[in-house]
């Protein structure tokens, strides 16, 4: 990634991303809304799956060619992971968010209400001690 973006070794990330926009998720939804050109509900899951088999085949080739342990923490520069494999990971990861958007509106929500839904969800299994275990309606 420093190599894409032409960054040097007294890479500031605070100031690198300064010049990123503040995005809020539903501003980002509405974009991505722009760029849809589809018919059906389930062409957005289907995409949102088929990206994340990507990514999940990215990194299995890292495991498999050179030796990441499956339980691999990644730091922002490791022996693993060059920054093209991690930009190529950031764009799928951008691709699975696009597809998510759009299944999400499809659905009725924007990216807020699931994100605040889920967070209330992870509260209550928190407060009730069931964070773990199976079962939806936990």
């Amino acid at each position: 990634m420093r190599t894409l973006l032409d960054i040097d070794d007294d890479f500031d990330a605070d100031e690198f991303f300064d010049g990123f926009p503040d995005k809020s998720m539903d501003e980002y939804q509405e974009e991505a809304n722009e760029t849809a050109r589809y018919d059906g509900s389930i062409y957005p899951l289907l995409g949102m799956l088929g990206e994340a088999g990507e990514c999940a085949n990215k990194l299995q080739k890292l495991m498999r060619d050179k030796q990441m342990p499956g339980n691999h923490d990644f730091s922002m520069y490791d022996q693993y992971l060059t920054e093209e494999e991690r930009a190529d990971l950031a764009y799928e990861c951008g691709d699975i968010l696009w597809f998510l958007s759009q299944f999400i509106d499809e659905i009725g929500y924007s990216l807020s209400e699931v994100a605040e839904m889920n967070i209330q969800k992870l509260k209550s299994r928190s407060e009730r001690g069931t964070l773990q275990g199976s079962g939806d309606h936990r």
